[in-house]
């Protein structure tokens, strides 16, 4: 039994080392970029692509300054940008996914963490020129409400599914979908359903008789009060 605790004890001692070793290179990589990213150069407020390689490609840079060795990039209009980078100090591989805005607000578009990714942000407000690293989870950790609702919101969606049994309707049909989406949302915010799920859910094509198709996608911002 001692055998067995001691390695139990080791293995967490490590896994604290490793974490901490993590910690301290974003905070190097997050001052890095502060004091060397070239803030008057980069526009702040354009969202080409050629703006957005240009400012990835001082990250990778400066990344590559402090030793960095980088696995492999994303492809176009795919998340995570910078894979798989191992530095000296760090015995696991970091991904970092790079969001650059004008203010507080970012785009995330249709990407949005499940509760068990493991990548970083790098925020950076080109507006009052500040950087900040945060991992995935910052992003989808749960401010939850306590009122619960459901039942409400299933009689009323009861009895608008009542009355389109007595024919279609344009609004108890604009109601019912709008019902749905407020079930859903409420499930969010009590933590029945996570973030990353909810965003899914909307991610289906419908395709019509006449050839039309309709593929919705959510389109998720972050706004980053810290910066």
């Amino acid at each position: 039994m001692g055998d067995t605790y001691s390695k139990s004890k080791s293995k967490s001692k490590f896994k604290m080392k490793e974490d901490d070793a993590i910690i301290n290179i974003n905070q190097l990589l997050q001052n890095n970029l502060q004091e060397y990213y070239p803030w008057e150069k980069i526009s702040n407020d354009s969202n080409t692509q050629y703006n957005e390689s240009k400012y990835k490609k001082v990250i990778i840079d400066i990344i590559q300054k402090m030793g960095g060795h980088i696995g492999s990039f994303a492809s176009s209009q795919r998340s995570k940008d910078i894979r798989d980078v191992i530095f000296p100090s760090v015995t696991r591989p970091i991904t970092y996914e790079c969001k650059k805005s004008g203010n507080t607000h970012f785009m995330l578009n249709d990407t949005v963490p499940s509760e068990n990714d493991n990548y970083y942000y790098i925020f950076i407000n080109a507006k009052k020129k500040k950087v900040s690293i945060k991992h995935c989870s910052y992003l989808v950790k749960k401010e939850y409400k306590s009122d619960n609702i459901f039942d409400e919101q299933i009689i009323k969606l009861t009895d608008c599914v009542s009355k389109l049994k007595n024919g279609y309707d344009i609004e108890n049909v604009k109601n019912l979908y709008n019902m749905t989406i407020n079930i859903m949302e409420n499930a969010v915010n009590n933590k029945f359903i996570s973030f990353y799920d909810y965003g899914q859910l909307f991610k289906r094509t419908v395709s019509f008789p006449n050839g039309l198709n309709s593929r919705p996608r959510p389109n998720w911002t972050f706004t980053n009060k810290e910066i």
